[in-house]
């Protein structure tokens, strides 16, 4: 493992630093994947209403069909009834011209013989028998004879007009039946192109249904990662906390003990050398404290710490340092002498170098292009550490740097 990333591993300000970037990125994942499941579940409600009026339309058309069917059923039977009452018909009124053709035939037979005799007819002929009881026998035969045609031709003539009434009359029917068979068989056929295209209009909706339902479910599962994702980060993120919060304090309490060592052994020298003790001239900790620091940029300032929206993710977070405008490439300062901790990759910071003041006091330089330290490297005010770049989330070169009290960071203008 190189050395800078043993130092940035080692390291639970830069760890915190990465933590809490990710931690932001994770709550920001789980707002959208909230919104989008908040969105689809009421598209999938939106569509399960649909459904549902689809399938009422659907049963609706459904009985309309059924009902259409029965109505071109029952007009197909009346036009094979009808058809058939025709065929009978028919074959009576062939029965009964046969039965008048003969009758014609046999008036036509009389007529011939009449006009052979001299154009006689029955009734004279009859007259011409010499005896009395003869005559009277022929001509209540003759008489017979000739009311029997006569009722015969008046029935057969009767027949034959209600035949041909009753023949027309069921031709007509049949024309009208068979109208109605095909006005019902256009009825049946759109009410099944109506049920077909709801059967596929409803197929497709239950399609989108089952879509949306996968989708809400992945939704679901990316909600339940997210917040468990969160849920981690935000531990580990009190965990560095507190890690940090406990190392400056047991530097804090080693500084102390190194002043108060310190100055024992100086009271104890100018005892020995016979001078009153000195005052109380602090430690080189403290007055680095409180002297101002180097400048880290030769470029002028462009945001400075405070909340602010964020210029790539959109939202409103704590900006925990100053940028510094420069062009890619030009120096980076140490602000203060101190070594090294970290100096590599950083998440968010891209390339970045951290350095250890004492005190609990640590600066960062984010964003480089290079850097030109190592981690363990003491380093003296004013040194170039690095140059200025665009690494990171970052949407330009410049140099983001920081100023970090027990881990936590603070206005960088107090120290400049």
């Amino acid at each position: 493992m190189a050395a800078g990333q043993q130092g940035q591993a080692a390291d639970p300000a830069g760890q915190l630093d990465d933590v809490r970037g990710k931690l932001d990125e994770a709550r920001k994942g789980l707002g959208t994947v909230e919104r989008q499941h908040a969105a689809t579940f009421e598209d999938l409600r939106r569509i399960e209403a649909e459904q549902a009026a689809l399938e009422t339309q659907l049963q609706e058309l459904t009985g309309q069909l059924a009902s259409a069917e029965d109505v071109l059923a029952q007009a197909e039977a009346d036009v094979t009834e009808t058809s058939l009452s025709l065929d009978t018909t028919r074959e009576q009124l062939v029965r009964t011209q046969a039965r008048l053709d003969r009758h014609r035939d046999r008036f036509a037979a009389r007529a011939r013989e009449s006009y052979k005799r001299g154009g006689m007819g029955l009734i004279e002929a009859a007259l011409d028998l010499r005896h009395s009881a003869e005559f009277a026998r022929s001509l209540k035969y003759v008489q017979v004879v000739m009311d029997a045609d006569r009722e015969q031709v008046a029935v057969v003539a009767g027949l034959q007009r209600q035949v041909a009434g009753t023949a027309q009359e069921l031709s007509d029917l049949l024309v009208r039946q068979a109208a109605a068979e095909r006005v019902a068989a256009g009825e049946r056929d759109h009410v099944a192109q109506l049920v077909a295209s709801s059967q596929e209009l409803l197929a497709s909706v239950e399609a989108k249904a089952t879509e949306r339902m996968l989708v809400l479910r992945q939704l679901e599962q990316d909600k339940v990662s997210y917040q468990r994702l969160v849920s981690s980060l935000e531990d580990e993120s009190a965990r560095l906390e507190e890690e940090l919060r406990r190392r400056a304090a047991e530097e804090e309490a080693r500084r102390v003990a190194a002043a108060e060592a310190a100055r024992r052994v100086a009271v104890a020298n100018e005892a020995r050398r016979g001078d009153s003790p000195a005052a109380d001239r602090g430690g080189g900790a403290a007055a680095r404290g409180n002297a101002r620091f180097h400048r880290p940029s030769d470029g002028r300032v462009t945001s400075n710490f405070g909340y602010r929206t964020h210029p790539i993710f959109g939202t409103r977070r704590l900006h925990a340092g100053m940028d510094f405008g420069a062009p890619r490439g030009a120096p980076i300062y140490a602000a203060e002498a101190g070594v090294v901790v970290s100096a590599g990759r950083r998440g968010g910071y891209g390339i970045a170098t951290v350095i250890d003041h004492g005190g609990g006091l640590t600066t960062l330089y984010g964003h480089q292009s290079s850097v030109e330290v190592r981690a363990g490297e003491q380093v003296s005010r004013g040194e170039v550490i690095g140059r200025v770049g665009s690494t990171g989330f970052s949407t330009g070169p410049h140099l983001h740097f920081e100023v970090r009290v027990s881990g936590s960071p603070v206005d960088p203008r107090g120290y400049l």
